[in-house]
């Protein structure tokens, strides 16, 4: 049921109109759209786009004062918060096969070596997943793991399971289906929001 506190399309409208529109209102900004239930709240495109987003929301307060005043700029000219510029950023770059970049004025770096030494270990329902880093490091923003279930793929947002801060090397990965192999890849990404050389494929089979 939708409630207000003006006429239906007016200021305050909230809420859900015969399970058809919604009405609501996001940082100080009214909008109406259609009532919609995923059919699948797991897809590789949801899953990835949650990934990208917890990544920015996690190491939004270690941008420094001049990288936040960029994302603020952007965000005054939309009529959003500072941190919600930087995501919109984000997903809109991974959608189109760019990366997650720290700030909107660091220089791009030379080309990323890949990532090596790919180990899996299997878990119950999951895989603990460990590498090396590449031989010179210039990815020292963001690791992109990408997970899938065939080989071979086109990486992109719709196989990307997490963005891992570049410091770490080993990750536990589990909601995976026992008994059936799943393979993975992992690359860097440079803070001006290059995606490195994707390493060799591994694989391994959840117990």
């Amino acid at each position: 049921m939708a409630t207000t506190k003006a006429p239906l399309f007016g200021l305050d409208a909230s809420g859900t109109l015969a399970n058809a529109i919604v009405f609501s209102k996001w940082k100080g900004r009214t909008y109406v759209r259609r009532h919609a239930v995923p059919s699948n709240p797991r897809s590789g495109l949801q899953v990835g786009i949650r990934a990208v987003m917890k990544f920015v929301t996690q190491n939004y307060a270690a941008l420094s004062a001049g990288d936040k005043a960029e994302w603020a700029a952007a965000a005054a000219a939309d009529n959003i918060t500072t941190l919600n510029a930087h995501v919109r950023d984000a997903i809109t770059r991974m959608r189109i096969g760019d990366g997650i970049r720290q700030d909107k004025t660091t220089a791009l770096t030379a080309p990323i070596d890949p990532p090596t030494a790919l180990v899996s270990t299997p878990l119950p329902k999951g895989l603990r997943l460990s590498w090396t880093e590449e031989a010179a490091n210039k990815g020292d923003y963001v690791q992109y793991l990408y997970l899938y279930l065939s080989a071979g793929p086109a990486l992109s947002i719709a196989n990307l399971r997490l963005c891992i801060p570049y410091a770490t090397k080993t990750v536990d990965v589990f909601g995976l289906t026992t008994g059936v192999a799943h393979f993975w890849k992992v690359r860097s990404g440079s803070a001006a929001g290059e995606l490195g050389t994707a390493s060799a494929e591994d694989s391994d089979t959840p117990t």
